[in-house]
């Protein structure tokens, strides 16, 4: 199963309470004289479909005294994130909603400055298993940077899973299970889902449980379709698509011969990254099957300018991302990229490989002999 490692840099959420500030403690005298307050309504989150959409409002607070206060802002609840100038980092990233008290203790030294954010059921859970997962946190990035060479990156990582888990398992009904959730194994997220108590539903971050909850489903749902597609009796999906001049291209045209789709787009790095061993794959069977690219996720000008600029040999076709239904990305059930999905002359799925996977081109071989 695959990993839900949602919240590896770490949120913090809010709860409720009497009053509505937001309030940054220092327990050194910081060098900045202002605290720079980013906020984002959480409706953004869950709606968003590009990065303009998540442009965030800034407020710049004074310093004085160590302390400086922020009221709330009206209306929806919202990410906030809090910063100082010259500071690489954000130093604390939280929800609140109106009609909440939040605390955020800075602590120092200057240069290696760590907060604490507190004043709601949510947030102290929150901060105990930020506190919990500091250390395996800590590590996993080390041994992403190649700073730690002697822990076994899936161990740690189990490790770091199960301490979610298990938090949820002891306190499902409680506002932070649904901030822990969102770091749980996928293996075990729907168990763990049916655990959960009001408390936890009502929590500002169960929304993204909800969202979570129906990827897992649809992606449980395409590896069972996938499943079913590969057992050699199963008849591709026609589609039909436009060519780089505008013409429509069909699978049907190409009945007779073994062909390769290969859905991919400009922005994957592993699609790009696998372009050379397919040219290599392409001319060595040339003549006995035909590859169609099928581009997802780029424009129309990103899709053409990334084919001219890896000159790719091959048929390639726009899969046009905002038609809703009946794509082919859906109804060959694309789980990831690059996917390349093999169809003998029958007409029929052979072999479906997600990933830039080298199995693809030994499978290729031994279907084509």
């Amino acid at each position: 199963m695959k990993k839900t490692l949602f919240t590896l840099c770490t949120l913090a959420m809010a709860g409720a309470s009497a009053s509505a500030d937001i309030t940054v403690t220092f327990d050194f005298t910081p060098e900045q004289k202002e605290v720079i307050v980013a906020s984002l309504p959480i409706e953004k989150l869950l709606t968003a479909r590009r990065e303009s959409d998540l442009t965030m409002t800034f407020d710049t607070i004074a310093i004085v005294d160590r302390k400086a206060s922020l009221a709330l802002k009206e209306g929806a609840a919202r990410q906030y994130v809090i910063n100082i100038e010259g500071h690489e980092q954000a130093l604390s990233d939280f929800f609140a909603a109106p009609g909440e008290n939040i605390t955020v203790s800075i602590s120092g030294p200057q240069e290696q400055m760590t907060a604490n954010v507190s004043g709601t059921p949510l947030l102290d859970g929150i901060s105990t298993l930020k506190q919990q997962a500091l250390p395996l946190r800590d590590t996993i990035l080390a041994i992403r940077k190649g700073e730690n060479t002697t822990d076994k990156f899936e161990d740690i990582l189990t490790k770091y899973y199960g301490l979610f888990e298990q938090y949820v398992r002891q306190n499902p009904d409680t506002e932070a299970a649904a901030y822990a959730m969102l770091s749980v194994d996928s293996s075990v997220f729907m168990e763990l889902y049916a655990l959960l108590g009001q408390r936890a539903k009502d929590s500002l971050y169960y929304p993204f449980v909800e969202s979570t909850k129906t990827r897992l489903e649809k992606q449980l749902a395409d590896e069972k379709r996938q499943a079913e597609m590969q057992t050699g009796d199963v008849e591709a999906p026609n589609f039909t698509l436009v060519d780089l001049e505008g013409k429509n291209v069909s699978l049907t045209d190409f009945r007779g011969k073994w062909v390769v789709l290969d859905f991919w787009g400009s922005w994957c790095g592993w699609c790009i990254k696998g372009f050379p061993k397919m040219k290599e794959a392409y001319a060595k069977h040339q003549g006995k099957v035909e590859f169609i690219g099928i581009d997802c996720g780029d424009s129309v000008e990103d899709w053409k300018a990334a084919v001219s600029k890896y000159q790719i040999p091959w048929v390639n076709v726009y899969n046009d991302s905002s038609v809703k239904e009946g794509r082919p990305d859906q109804t060959y059930a694309v789980q990831g990229y690059p996917t390349k999905i093999i169809i003998n002359p029958e007409g029929k799925i052979a072999k479906i490989v997600t990933g830039e996977d080298p199995q693809f081109y030994t499978d290729l071989d031994n279907l084509l002999q």
